[in-house]
């Protein structure tokens, strides 16, 4: 159990004590066995979002009175609000599928950073710590573990000569070739692949030298070229300075643009195929530029964005104003948040 979970209690429970806390962390740990995508973006919205719709609020009370009959059936926004968190600290705390697109969606859902008003903003720093923990976990300094593979080989070797000893010694070998060397090479392929590109200074997707675009033309593209190398969730914390590097040789026209004018300016051929091998139906509320360059290649042009937007992604406007690197570190995160996603379907 999380150890300030009987802190974030008593602000809607002056009473709470360890009993409630303990029921609570049981529920979440019950709901959280098996959490559809659905699902997983609907506590996310609970959590994130306010005011939360009620039938949103009728849904997962539903859910969690099915697990927990005590649960409150009524005048309990706060409560599901809160049971949202706690489910997703949960995954936290279990390293589980669900926990990457958990965080990497809070990521992604906080632009601009005042737009999302979480249940409990502890839990946002929950989120931040793993992801920074997870992305150093699957990026490991040490590439010599030969200690395993080594016992492997040594287990199918003799075991050559019994075929049903054979089967079994190498599937072992497979799975620790596999569990060793897998991962580290994906690693390998993602530092390569980001390297290359920043040095090489070349933008594939428009076939142009990155000195040869404007910035404001080149930030999304950019974060569009950076999440197509990386192979590895959570991404590792250097990419933003990678995204920068990127940026820095372009034409420099301004430093700030607002959303619309990011949008506008991405090329009009790189658009199409982005929105094509992008959708994003059920979770564009977290995607705010992914839901721009839709709602533009939809219309045929940025003149939608000052109305729709807002309306799918309430908080965001489209005279949102960032500068080149932090746009396309936005649309990075949301390009994460969705690969995290498609992950679990």
């Amino acid at each position: 159990m999380h150890p300030l979970l009987i802190d974030w209690l008593k602000r809607i429970h002056l009473n709470a004590d360890t009993a409630l806390a303990t029921k609570r962390w049981k529920l979440a740990e019950a709901f959280a066995k098996k959490i559809t995508r659905k699902e997983l973006l609907q506590l996310m919205r609970a959590f994130l979002f306010s005011p939360v719709p009620p039938e949103l609020i009728q849904t997962l009370t539903q859910k969690f009175l099915e697990i927990d009959q005590e649960f409150p059936a009524s005048k309990n926004i706060e409560d599901v609000r809160l049971m949202a968190g706690i489910v997703i600290v949960v995954a936290f705390s279990q390293r589980t599928l669900d926990a990457g697109a958990f965080a990497l969606g809070i990521k992604a859902a906080a632009f601009p950073q005042q737009r999302c008003k979480p249940a409990q903003t502890d839990i946002i720093g929950e989120a931040m710590k793993y992801l920074e923990a997870e992305a150093e976990t699957v990026r490991p300094p040490d590439f010599d573990d030969r200690g395993t593979v080594a016992k492997k080989l040594e287990a199918f070797g003799e075991a050559i000569n019994d075929d049903e000893a054979r089967k079994t010694a190498q599937e072992e070998l497979a799975e620790a070739l596999h569990e060793n060397y897998g991962q580290k090479l994906q690693r390998l392929a993602e530092e390569t692949g980001l390297l290359w590109w920043l040095l090489g200074g070349y933008s594939s997707a428009q076939k142009l030298k990155t000195d040869d675009v404007d910035n404001v033309a080149y930030a999304l593209i950019a974060a569009s070229e950076a999440a197509e190398r990386t192979q590895l969730l959570p991404p590792p914390p250097s990419i933003y300075a990678i995204l920068g590097r990127a940026i820095a040789p372009c034409k420099v026209t301004k430093n700030h643009f607002s959303l619309k004018e990011f949008v506008n300016a991405a090329d009009a051929t790189w658009r199409n195929k982005f929105v094509a091998a992008h959708p994003a139906p059920d979770c564009a509320d977290f995607v705010p530029f992914v839901t721009a360059l839709a709602k533009t290649e939809e219309a045929g042009s940025t003149g939608i964005l000052a109305k729709a937007l807002p309306k799918t992604c309430p908080g965001v406007a489209a005279n949102s104003s960032l500068t080149p690197s932090e746009a396309a570190g936005q649309l990075y995160n949301e390009l994460m948040f969705l690969k995290a996603l498609a992950i679990l379907a």
